[in-house]
């Protein structure tokens, strides 16, 4: 997987697959890229992959959702 790190200029930086950075050039991208959307590269170009970044972020809510719950929980817990 391929996630828009963040826009830098003229440059897109991307985290491939967890773990190495790389700056790609917007002139790249198939569309106009943003923060956070998860993309693929076919025939040289990388387009925006709708249904992973749409996956992504319902994961992120859940896990922003258990962090908030269980923070709640601890502060009730502590007066």
């Amino acid at each position: 997987m391929i996630i828009i790190d963040r826009i830098e200029g003229n440059f897109a930086v991307c985290e491939f697959d967890g773990k190495d950075m790389c700056s790609v050039d917007l002139k790249d991208f198939a569309y106009t890229p943003k923060e956070g959307d998860c993309i693929y590269k076919s025939d040289g170009k990388y387009f925006y992959d709708e249904a992973m970044t749409l996956q992504r972020q319902k994961q992120i809510k859940e896990l922003m959702s258990s962090v908030f719950k269980k923070s709640k929980e601890n502060n009730r817990g502590s007066n």
